[in-house]
């Protein structure tokens, strides 16, 4: 099924990413790529003293079910698309999340030449101007505010998009690289 579906008898979203085209001739297994970047984004956290604080906010991605790992025997058994992206880090002045782990999906496939962004449909801007959300509150006499915790991490996704964003991580240097796989919407 396209789109996204309310599965309700685990009572969750489950969502379909809107390709453009077939992501098997749009992106190609660029694990070698994926890999020099993990090194690289491994390099700079380690110089940065940043590398401990990196796994913490990964292994929260674990604990909540946001990436799991694919396994060996799943890898080769899968047959269909395979593409890796790699991973960024976003630093703000957020009290709740001062370092955010993001996918690089605009990462241009070395074969094809073609980014993950690039054979995805586009949606919408959600975001509302804070000037016509201020001036639209202040017409009304009780107001409402809530925030969803981790809202697009509450929409989960299925193989192929499992297999086609594809991250490697590791607790140190020197261990081999574990492959994992986002099994909801990501930041991209």
């Amino acid at each position: 099924e396209k789109g996204i579906v309310y599965d309700e008898v685990n009572k969750v979203f489950r969502i379909s990413y809107p390709f453009l085209e077939d992501p098997k001739d749009g992106l190609s297994d660029n694990r070698k790529q994926a890999q020099s970047m993990a090194e690289a984004l491994e390099r700079r956290l380690t110089r940065s003293g940043k590398k401990e604080k990196f796994n913490q906010e990964f292994a929260k991605f674990i604990e909540r079910g946001v990436l799991r790992v694919i396994s060996k025997k799943e890898q080769q058994e899968w047959l269909g698309a395979v593409h890796y992206t790699s991973l960024q880090v976003v630093y703000s002045d957020s009290v709740s999340t001062p370092e955010r782990i993001v996918t690089n999906t605009s990462l241009k496939d070395p074969v094809t030449k073609k980014s993950m962004n690039e054979i995805l449909a586009k949606g919408p801007n959600m975001l509302s101007d804070s000037w016509s959300v201020s001036v639209r509150f202040r017409n009304y006499l009780l107001a409402l505010a809530s925030d969803v915790s981790k809202a697009y991490h509450r929409l989960l996704t299925g193989l192929l998009e499992l297999h086609t964003r594809r991250v490697l991580h590791r607790e140190n240097e020197g261990e081999p690289w574990v492959t994992y796989g986002f099994t909801c919407v990501s930041f991209g």
